[in-house]
């Protein structure tokens, strides 16, 4: 790849251009971050449209419009509910706030405790930095990508001065589109024979509430400082989708998250993944569909408290890739692997959830939070009490393309209401009560399911299979490997959601490609044969 090229890459990404297959017509449901419309079409606050609106033209409601595509603006995400934490925000700007024109992507990475450079110059690596890319005179370390930062000495006097982030990486491991802290170019060329590469933060934890890395030099640290007048977690009004990209290290990421008082809204969101594509680092960091300590793992250990894994107070939060698991023997002790309240809209994609617990939830959902997930398996995460999926009165799910396998119930909805929850092509399978709370799902949209009970086929539900074995289905279950096995029940037996208008997407769990046209899926997370 030539250097132009690379710069030209990263201009695009720097301003936040995705690359992806887009298909949406006017007025569909879409996410931002996906941009799944056709032609000219933007997604913007969660719908396909020709232009965004000038600011406040909406008549001066809120700027944070949901990911449901609400026409009129007037659900926006946080109005002070949180996540069990006393009353903090959920936060998402006013419509004075409102951005115009594309968001700027920040790029920040995790590196379980590790303090540690990445890499540092030597004597014959030198670093130049040319307009958006840095190079060096020797290949990087494959495990170097997105986030993570290199400081250097931009003034010539062998002192590290300046840190720029990654923003995505080249072919070769020596040239890397590189960014400023706040997303921007830098300013001038620079070149310098020393330099190191940190992770940015040291746990998602310390990542989401701005505590860096403590080995960075004094002369660059405070990269993200809420003591600023442009406070980092505002992503409304600086007009930015934050990314957080997580590292696989020698110990498990063990500190439980809380995400609160980050400003977002559906065009301004906070983006948890590991990277797994070639541009974003060299050695995927991103499991296969089956648990492993290989990869990136946010494995949490619970003793006294209920409390979960991932604990989220805030509007519009993307997580993608994500092992997570929720541990504990106390009796009585009641955690989740996610747990959403108030106004929060969460996207979940292409992640595992498990636990140890006899008491708990993969999810637990409240208030007018909002799910839209796919591609994820939920396992083993109660044993007495707890669901796979907790649903309390108010909230809102789709759940498409997952697995929930031997939990204490698949789905449930809590005093049988919710304003709507939708179902598809998604395994329960094995779960100990019943996999499915059919009856209470509103509506018919609940389809092409399979079961081990009836309830894929039963209330609401409709073209289900049931009475499936999940030995039957799946790789092993014992430990778990929730891929389908070829020929089961499941395979070929789904809807082909590519032009579904709540909830488009074209991989499975592993990033393969399901089939393309009106050809069918298969149910569950993993697309068999891929």
């Amino acid at each position: 790849m030539s250097k132009l090229l690379v710069i030209l890459l990263g201009a695009l990404l720097i301003h936040g251009c995705d690359m992806f297959i887009s298909r949406g017509g006017e007025g569909q449901k879409c996410f931002s971050e996906t941009n799944e419309c056709s032609g000219d079409l933007i997604c913007h606050e969660g719908r396909c449209v020709r232009e965004i609106p000038d600011a406040g033209q909406d008549g001066g409601d809120d700027g944070g419009a949901e990911d449901d595509g609400s026409a009129d603006g007037s659900d926006d995400a946080g109005t002070g509910d949180d996540a069990g934490t006393g009353g903090d925000d959920a936060g998402t700007g006013d419509g004075d706030q409102g951005p115009v024109g594309p968001a700027t992507h920040v790029y920040r990475s995790v590196g379980p405790y590790n303090t540690t450079p990445l890499a540092e110059s030597t004597g014959d690596n030198n670093l130049t930095i040319t307009g958006s890319v840095a190079s060096f005179q020797q290949a990087l370390p494959d495990n170097i990508g997105v986030g993570d930062a290199i400081q250097f000495d931009a003034s010539g006097n062998s002192f590290l001065d300046t840190v720029v982030f990654i923003h995505s990486k080249g072919p070769d491991s020596t040239d890397y589109v590189v960014a400023k802290a706040d997303g921007t170019s830098l300013d001038q060329s620079h070149a310098s024979d020393t330099w190191s590469i940190l992770r940015s933060y040291t746990s998602l934890s310390d990542a989401v509430t701005l505590v860096e890395n403590t080995s960075f030099d004094a002369s660059v640290e405070n990269f993200d400082d809420e003591q600023s007048p442009e406070n980092p977690r505002d992503l409304v009004s600086r007009n930015l989708i934050w990314n957080i990209a997580c590292y696989a290290e020698s110990a498990a990421d063990d500190k439980k998250v809380t995400i609160q008082h980050w400003i977002t809204s559906g065009d301004n969101y906070l983006r948890i993944f590991t990277p797994a594509a070639d541009d974003e680092v060299g050695e995927s960091q991103r499991h296969s569909g089956v648990w492993t300590i290989d990869k990136y793992r946010l494995d949490v250990w619970f003793d006294t408290d209920n409390h979960a894994t991932i604990q989220i107070g805030d509007a519009h939060i993307h997580i993608d890739g994500l092992q997570i698991g929720k541990n504990g023997e106390a009796t009585g002790l009641v955690a989740s692997g996610i747990e959403a309240h108030g106004l929060t809209v969460l996207r979940l994609s292409n992640s595992m959830i498990r636990g140890t617990q006899s008491n708990g939830f993969g999810i637990y959902l409240a208030g007018t939070a909002e799910l839209y997930m796919w591609n994820t398996m939920i396992y083993d995460t109660s044993t007495s009490s707890g669901d796979g999926i907790h649903l309390v009165t108010g909230a809102t799910a789709y759940i498409y393309n997952s697995t929930l396998f031997n939990n204490y119930r698949g789905v449930y909805v809590q005093d049988s209401q919710a304003p709507k929850v939708v179902i598809k092509n998604t395994i329960a399978a094995g779960n100990i009560n019943y996999d499915f709370d059919s009856d209470s799902f509103l509506g018919d949209e609940s389809s092409y399911n399979c079961s081990t009970d009836e309830s894929a086929d039963d209330g609401g539900m409709t073209d289900g299979y049931t009475l499936v074995a999940p030995s039957d289905l799946f790789v092993a279950v014992d430990p778990p490997n929730l891929h389908l096995k070829p020929g089961s029940a499941c395979d070929g037996a789904g809807y082909n959601l590519l032009e579904d208008p709540d909830l488009s997407f074209e991989d499975d769990i592993d990033g393969d490609l399901r089939p393309a046209d009106y050809n069918p899926w298969d149910i569950g997370a993993d697309e068999n044969g891929q």
